[in-house]
């Protein structure tokens, strides 16, 4: 598939075995790539940074593909993938059934106990060498030599931040947006109480990179019966021209969402849409009479 958008664009690779390391490709029109590949669904211990296995990812069933979607069903047992081609984002959203959700095991049996405690999904992956990575401006990898010898990207990163791949001149190619986990039905007007900001850990081992993606066990506990959406995306850097903010993550800029939002839902948070309009195709002389702006909501 390819997607073009203005000046940019980007093409996307799919197998049909999802669990295989290159599974997916997202590379842009420079040769510039991210893959990925779900290994596994585990319990992670944000103290001891110590994970275990809950159940491994198998070949599914021939994915279904309707549109813009590919989906791929029962992955793992009760979870399904849905990947979503757009404009200038993969959209990737892990489904977690009720089935899912009542067959998760104690993690105390586990050897696992307290608060810290993440439901995370394990996802292998690779990226161009060619890229720096850094979360807030922060470097969490460089070009160098690794376990594995030169040209690796090495990780030591945790925390929930949007990822930027850039250039070795700083030219900005592609991100990880902040991401979110919810409930299915309630994606709309979610607030903290069932919208919760997704905690990464990056792996540099000698089988290659992963990333644990989750929230902590014990939001998910108290989250309603339903299917709850993990909801993770590789963007295309592009100038859209439109995010929102909301006063629960002041520092988050959801430019990647597909939605705008605005005003007030449960607990008093505020929503504020922000809109860029290019106007340098206007004549400097020229005298504006009147101008237009239609929503749809």
């Amino acid at each position: 598939m390819v997607s073009n958008h203005g000046q940019k664009s980007y093409h996307a690779y799919f197998k049909t075995d999802l669990t295989q390391p290159d599974a997916v490709v997202f590379e842009t029109e420079d040769g510039n790539f991210f893959s990925f590949g779900l290994k596994a669904m585990a319990y992670y211990d944000a103290s001891s940074k110590n994970y275990h296995i809950i159940s491994r990812a198998k070949k599914p069933r021939k994915p279904e593909v309707e549109g813009n979607t590919i989906t791929y069903s029962n992955i793992l047992p009760g979870v399904d993938v849905r990947l979503s081609y757009q404009a200038t984002l993969l959209k990737e959203e892990i489904l977690l059934t009720p089935k899912a959700r009542e067959n998760l095991p104690d993690p105390s049996t586990l050897g696992m106990k307290g608060g810290d405690v993440y439901l995370v999904f394990l996802t292998q992956f690779s990226a161009d060498t060619s890229l720096a990575v850094y979360a807030d401006q922060r470097k969490i990898s460089e070009r160098g030599r690794g376990r594995g010898g030169a040209g690796e990207l090495m990780f030591d990163f945790e925390g929930e931040e949007k990822i930027d791949f850039k250039s070795l001149d700083g030219e900005l190619k592609y991100f990880l947006p902040v991401d979110f986990a919810f409930m299915e039905e309630s994606s709309e007007k979610a607030d903290e109480a069932n919208r919760r900001r997704i905690k990464r850990r990056f792996l540099s081992t000698e089988q290659g990179n992963f990333i644990l993606a989750g929230v902590p066990l014990h939001w998910f506990q108290n989250q309603p019966p339903g299917t709850i959406v993990f909801d993770p995306s590789v963007n295309l850097y592009a100038n859209e021209g439109d995010a929102f903010v909301y006063s629960y993550y002041p520092n988050a800029n959801c430019g990647s969402s597909t939605n705008l939002y605005f005003g007030s839902y449960a607990s008093n948070k505020v929503y504020r849409s922000l809109l860029k309009f290019d106007v340098s195709f206007v004549p400097e002389e020229a005298k504006i009479s009147s101008a237009y702006l239609k929503l749809q909501l």
